[in-house]
């Protein structure tokens, strides 16, 4: 193998064992909800330091995180949103809500100074309580909002409806002191704010899209019907990525040469489709049904 490709391809396998890392980490913001889940601030570059015997954010259950990421599975669905423009939502907010209890997570890091473009992100006030799941609840509802601007009436009243409705379950509750929730919320929002500001940076208002014309001839793509629809979204390899240089630092070999004649590798593979298409398992159709596309 050429020197230089090993190297790239070196480089890709670390980097993709990064993103396989940070998805993990972002999973592991999902236990967020027990009730007394407090704990003592640090600064969110580096791990929290919990004071007390109190509760930890990754011990505290996930109601916060599996209801929110359910709901934004839902306005998704609504709103019609394409498969890219979901990807993005799913991943900033995911983001949102790991930087947002991140501090309360001991043996855990922030993302800035690891994700590009995300140099610095806001701190908690060193030795204060928080609520974690407060924080959570307010920096996922102000990020859903952020990026959802052009939502439905009924989509932003189901955001602020879930809001509320944890904001209810913790103020009534004797074991949150109204100074921890106050602070909590304003911590929760600051993160909300720091991510939406650097997911603005990433190309999205520019590309989304974008101006383009396919070029034309023999194995290029065209519009196909019922929809005859135009490119999906043809500038989106050049959005910032969250971890690698470029889209093409890890871009797959390039498919077979086009060729329409049958000995050749191109027309075998596209017969294969073919064929499979006219001979169906019922477990291909039921996947062919209910693939939801968009929201995944």
């Amino acid at each position: 193998m050429n020197h230089n490709l090993m190297q790239t391809k070196i480089g890709c396998w670390n980097k993709s064992r990064l993103m396989s890392a940070l998805a993990a980490a972002l999973l592991l913001a999902g236990a967020l909800a027990a009730p007394n889940a407090f704990a003592g601030g640090k600064s969110a570059g580096a791990p929290g330091k919990w004071l007390g015997n109190s509760v930890t954010a990754d011990e505290s259950g996930s109601e916060v995180a599996s209801t929110w990421l359910d709901l934004l599975y839902d306005l998704i669905k609504a709103e019609k949103l394409s498969p890219p423009i979901a990807s993005r939502i799913y991943g900033i907010a995911g983001v949102t809500l790991y930087e947002s209890v991140v501090p309360g997570m001991p043996d855990h890091r922030s993302l800035a100074g690891q994700l590009n473009g995300l140099a610095t992100l806001p701190q908690t006030e060193l030795k204060k309580k928080y609520h974690w799941p407060t924080a959570a609840n307010s920096a996922i509802a102000a990020i859903a909002r952020n990026l959802l601007p052009a939502a439905s009436e009924t989509s932003l009243d189901a955001i602020d409806a879930l809001e509320q409705h944890f904001a209810r379950q913790f103020q009534g509750q004797a074991s949150v002191p109204r100074p921890v929730y106050d602070r909590s919320v304003a911590w929760g929002r600051n993160v909300a704010a720091a991510v939406a500001a650097w997911a603005s940076g990433d190309g999205y208002s520019i590309l989304n899209n974008c101006s383009f014309t396919p070029p034309a001839g023999p194995g290029l793509w065209v519009p196909t019907p019922p929809a005859l629809a135009p490119p999906l979204q043809p500038c989106w390899g050049q959005l910032r990525p969250f971890v690698l240089t470029s889209g093409a630092e890890c871009a797959p070999d390039p498919p077979p040469a086009y060729s329409e004649d049958p000995s050749s590798q191109f027309y075998a593979l596209g017969k294969e489709v073919y064929d499979t298409g006219k001979n169906l398992t019922p477990e291909q159709i039921t996947i062919a049904r209910y693939w939801a596309d968009g929201p995944g």
